[in-house]
């Protein structure tokens, strides 16, 4: 295995895999890429994350909280060429990684990288969004409690346009998160639903507006989409309706 270090991250090649680490922390991968498919997503809960764009016939604007490899970022740029991504990344050495390391591109028109503590982003920014990807942890892949608070999430709230959607990874959450974090969310977002992706991780999907999605025509788009992507969309429809029926 070769690897390389910068800062305080390890940059691994694994199995013909690229995967971004801490350095002091074997235990979790921080974003993988194939290098024979750089714009791919490799990891499931990266796929969940990106799934509710299924329900939007012409996405114009996404955020991104938290850039970590970049992966979710360059899989926008080539599959939604009308979207615009701006990626919010509180430490700029993952920007350098994700450049030299991952290929992500430069700033231009449609990809804004910008280097600053989320919270205050979506606090004093004033544009709005269609969608809105909190992927960010803190040092020992903890969940960064500054992202979890009822302040924050009315922020993003706000941020969303109406029909806004936003997707909340959780991995390993703390034993009273069903009872606080849960709970804060109902009190915000109109509807939410979880998704399973493993024993210890999840995706929270959450509307600003009660979920009304013509099927026939979102089943439409989810088709066309896994022609394209191979992401499974379809199947996540199938989900969303399972769940929203209480099948």
């Amino acid at each position: 295995m070769s690897a390389t270090e910068i800062g305080k991250f390890r940059i691994a090649d694994i199995s013909g895999r690229t995967v971004l680490r801490y350095a002091d922390d074997e235990s979790s991968d921080l974003s993988t890429m194939d290098p024979s498919n750089p714009d791919a997503l490799d990891d499931d809960y990266t796929r969940v994350m990106l799934h509710p764009l299924v329900f939007f016939e012409a996405p114009k604007d996404i955020v991104i909280i938290g850039l970590g490899g970049g992966q979710q970022a360059k899989f926008l740029r080539r599959y939604f060429p009308a979207l615009n991504v701006t990626a919010v990344e509180i430490d700029s050495t993952v920007v350098e990684v994700a450049r030299t390391h991952f290929g992500l591109p430069d700033n231009d028109e449609r990809l804004h990288v910008i280097v600053r503590d989320a919270a205050e982003y979506v606090r004093d920014d004033d544009k709005h969004c269609d969608f809105i990807v909190s992927d960010a942890f803190g040092d020992g892949n903890q969940m960064v409690d500054a992202l979890h608070t009822a302040s924050f999430y009315k922020d993003c709230h706000r941020k969303l346009r109406a029909g806004g959607v936003m997707t909340v990874n959780i991995l390993r959450p703390r034993a009273d998160w069903v009872s606080t974090f849960v709970s804060t969310l109902s009190e915000i977002f109109i509807y939410w639903q979880f998704h399973v992706v493993s024993p210890e991780q999840g995706v929270i999907v959450l509307w600003k507006d009660l979920p009304e999605f013509p099927l026939e025509s979102t089943y439409a788009r989810a088709a066309d989409l896994d022609a394209i992507t191979n992401l499974n969309f379809t199947g996540f429809v199938d989900s969303f309706r399972q769940k929203r029926d209480g099948a």
